[in-house]
């Protein structure tokens, strides 16, 4: 049954896509569960907040079904990471070969285990230099007023009064404090959804860049030291997945990280293949924050 199930499903997945194949999912159960209207919209409003779960998990069946991935990560389990090593963030390149020093937005649920080729991981610029750093270091670093920074010229621009820029910056001033005593995911921090937490993506090499969601909670990471803090990885470059492939399969194969890859044994993105073989020596992961650690 299972073997029957799971060819449909690689079919259709083929045929239709992942997305397809949620929303035929969706339109399937809606039949069923329309005789009963309450039923039907209490499993509507479950099945909303599933389906980036869902749409994900579709996702990385169609990566191991259909594109012969064999160690795919699960889409929206947190990565623990030093917050130090994120030292950089994506930008757009332009078509004449620029660079735009705006960030690139790649936190959009859809993304989530994505794995992609191309250059754009050549695309970055130092966390340090983006206004959004610079003013949150002035602040909790020199203790300076917001009133210096561009946080508030720039809501200031939009016309808000002194009084309300105060009082939505002052809502930084208290995220600084909670994460000092203790990092926490938002779905607990502010009842946000597990959605809404620092994404980054993999580059070729490995090096964890930024991918522009949660500025203010990485700037603040770093800045209260914290040794570790969670992390959605939204995309992978396929060569890095190569190399996770090479990883994993070598554990299976002998028990053993294969030589030339032993210098990647403490990568965070790895540490998902170490903790699973069970292989001697391996220091399991330590989480020191609340809330949801994997989905």
């Amino acid at each position: 049954m299972k073997t029957h199930t799971r060819s449909i499903v690689k079919k259709l997945a083929r045929q239709e896509g992942c997305r397809s194949l949620v929303i035929r999912m969706w339109n399937g159960a809606r039949k069923r569960y329309l005789a009963d209207n309450n039923r039907f919209i209490n499993f509507k409003r479950d099945l909303i907040t599933l389906f980036p779960t869902i749409h994900a998990n579709c996702k990385a069946t169609k990566l191991r079904l259909i594109d012969g991935y064999q160690n795919v990560a699960i889409p929206h389990r947190l990565m623990p990471v030093d917050p130090q090593r994120i030292k950089r963030f994506l930008v757009n390149e332009l078509t004449d070969g620029d660079y735009d020093e705006q960030p690139v937005y790649w936190f959009y649920h859809e993304k989530a285990g994505t794995i992609m080729g191309g250059d754009w991981d050549k695309h970055t610029r130092p966390v340090e230099i983006y206004w959004k750093y610079q003013d949150l270091f002035r602040r909790f670093v020199y203790g300076e007023s917001w009133t210096e920074t561009e946080h508030y010229r720039s809501l200031a621009r939009e016309g808000c009064l002194h009084e309300e820029i105060m009082l939505a910056l002052s809502r930084y001033d208290r995220l600084f404090a909670e994460i000092k005593r203790g990092y926490k995911t938002s779905d607990v921090l502010s009842g946000a959804g597990f959605l809404e937490e620092v994404c980054v993506c993999i580059a070729r090499d490995g090096q964890i860049l930024f991918s522009n969601s949660g500025w203010h909670r990485l700037v603040i990471a770093k800045l209260v030291g914290l040794d570790s803090f969670p992390v959605r990885v939204m995309i992978r470059h396929e060569i890095w997945q190569q190399i996770r492939e090479r990883f994993g399969e070598g554990i299976k194969k002998t028990g053993a990280i294969p030589d030339e890859l032993e210098p990647y044994r403490e990568h965070p993105d790895l540490r998902d293949l170490v903790d699973l073989s069970g292989l001697q020596g391996a220091r399991a992961s330590q989480h020191k924050w609340a809330g949801t650690q994997s989905i």
